[in-house]
């Protein structure tokens, strides 16, 4: 019996523990995604914490480092470069890639580890 109990206790530590680990990795699509260099898509997982957004990007063309005005940071991952950051402009860049951009392809990003953002 007290076999029994110690094995559903394990269980549910287990079980309990993945389920912690699973809700960090979860991925607010409202925060949109950019594309790798090797044309994998990256999504933005979260931003720094004390950095305040204010709007939602919808896509990877509206992530520009050298925007004016505020700017958020955000963290994404490229399969071969681990967590990175980039900082999405905010206040400026509100709307569709192709009403913030008219006619600009999609911005890629490198994803080695001697990209400097």
């Amino acid at each position: 019996m007290l076999f029994k109990q110690c094995t559903a206790l394990k269980f549910l530590i287990f079980i309990l523990g993945f389920s912690i680990i699973a809700a960090q990795y979860v991925v607010d699509p409202g925060f949109g995604e950019i594309e790798c260099m090797c044309g994998q898509i990256a999504r933005l997982t979260q931003r720094p914490f004390d950095v305040e957004c204010e709007a939602t990007p919808s896509c990877s063309c509206d992530y520009r480092g050298d925007c004016p005005g505020p700017a958020a940071e955000y963290v994404y991952r490229c399969p071969t470069c681990g967590p990175r950051s980039h900082v999405g402009c905010f206040g400026v860049h509100q709307g569709t890639c192709e009403e913030v951009h008219p006619g600009i392809a999609r911005v890629q990003y490198q994803n080695s580890d001697s990209e400097s953002e």
